[in-house]
């Protein structure tokens, strides 16, 4: 084999190892945009108070106007576009849960992993009985957004795609606010929480359905815990 083929097939290599990198580089599976650690949702968190009952009172969220635009991406020089009314239910079929539901759920579970003895009233459940807190909780904000990206060459992104760029990026935030009363004093508390998450999809990397559905629950397990730790 002459010198010549053996250094182009070395350059060769050198090209998909760059490329190989480059693919790796970009297979973060899940990263927050939150800057705080999360917590130990099994247990509560270190933080969380105990409780001895509590009645939790959500007022039910309704989503605004959501659109889906990710098409424009196909044109050329638009960088990327995005599908407002994305939700990850979709990636495995399922029907949309709303998230003043899965809130209420996912709090319940929470305040009685941390505190297994404490009485757990939801809206108006046995409404007779007086708890020692009251916590009233309002969605502010709710959205998961998928946007797609086709880097201003239209269907030419595909190339990017093959060369390990992402095709999409997911994010879900949330943000709420409380208003904790003690039922046996006079001071209340109120309180903003916020979380979100997001991800990168491409073609070697974050490829299976359930990712995103991860992302939307370690979301609210962060605002989860925010939202106990914050409790009276």
């Amino acid at each position: 084999m002459s010198n010549l083929r053996i250094v182009t097939k070395l350059k060769k290599m050198n090209r998909y190892g760059f490329f190989i990198l480059l693919s790796l580089l970009n297979s973060c599976i899940l990263f927050t945009m939150d800057d705080r650690p999360s917590e130990d949702f099994s247990s509560g968190g270190p933080n969380i108070k105990k409780i001895k009952s509590i009645r939790i009172e959500i007022e039910e969220y309704k989503p605004g106007f959501r659109f889906d635009v990710s098409f424009l991406a196909f044109l050329p020089l638009v960088l990327e576009a995005p599908n407002e009314d994305y939700s990850p239910f979709d990636d495995l079929d399922l029907p949309r849960i709303p998230i003043d539901q899965s809130l209420r759920l996912k709090l319940k579970h929470t305040l009685l992993a941390q505190s297994p003895n404490a009485h757990i009233y939801l809206e108006r459940e046995m409404d007779t009985t007086k708890a020692e807190t009251l916590l009233r909780i309002k969605i502010e904000r709710a959205n998961c957004t998928r946007v797609m990206k086709m880097y201003a060459v239209s269907i030419a992104g595909f190339i990017f795609h093959l060369f390990g760029l992402p095709i999409f990026q997911d994010s879900c935030s949330v943000s709420v606010a409380t208003l904790t009363k003690n039922q046996n004093a006079s001071e209340e508390k109120r309180s903003t929480q916020d979380a979100s998450f997001r991800i990168t999809r491409g073609v070697y990397y974050n490829t299976e359905p359930e990712i995103s559905k991860v992302m939307y629950d370690r979301m609210l397990n962060a605002i989860v815990t925010k939202i106990a730790a914050d409790i009276m």
